[in-house]
C-alpha cells in the first residue's frame, strides 16, 4: 500500500487516496460510499484465495463479492471489472440484481489470454 501511496503522491493526488486493508467479502466502507469501483484481474483467482477445488464455492464467494460492490456503490455509480475468466457470470449476477445496461467487451490480452471488460451502472433506484 506504501507504493500506491508514494504513486498517487507523484501524480498530485495523494490527498484524494486512502488504503485500507479488510476482506473483498466483507468491504470497510459504508453503504453507498463510492462513484465507482474498478477491479482488475482480481475476482476470478478467488477460488485459489479460499483454496477450495469446488467451483460452486468460489462462483458463489464471486458472487457474494459482487454483492459488496453493490452495496458500496452509489445509486447510478459505476462498475468496471477487467477479468480472464467468468465476466459472463458477474453479468448474469448484476442483472439479477435489477441492474440495466451491463455491458461485457472484449479487453485486451493479459499474460497471453484474452480478457472480457464488464461495465454497468447500478440503479439510481
Amino acid at each position: 500500500m506504501a507504493g500506491a501511496l508514494r504513486a498517487a503522491a507523484r501524480e498530485g493526488v495523494g490527498a484524494l487516496v486512502t488504503c485500507k486493508t479488510g476482506a473483498f467479502d466483507r468491504l470497510p466502507f459504508p453503504d453507498a460510499y463510492f462513484d465507482v469501483v474498478v477491479s482488475a484481474l482480481r475476482l476470478h483467482a478467488i477460488a485459489s484465495v479460499l483454496d477450495d477445488t469446488d467451483p460452486s464455492a468460489a462462483e458463489r464467494q464471486r458472487h457474494k463479492v459482487l454483492l459488496e460492490v453493490a452495496r458500496v456503490l452509489k445509486p447510478g455509480g459505476r462498475v468496471v471489472i477487467w477479468d480472464v475468466l467468468h465476466v459472463a457470470s458477474y453479468a448474469e449476477c448484476l442483472r439479477s440484481l435489477g441492474w440495466k445496461h451491463v455491458v461485457v467487451t472484449p479487453g485486451p490480452n493479459a499474460f497471453m489470454l484474452p480478457t472480457h471488460v464488464l461495465s454497468s451502472r447500478k440503479p439510481s433506484k
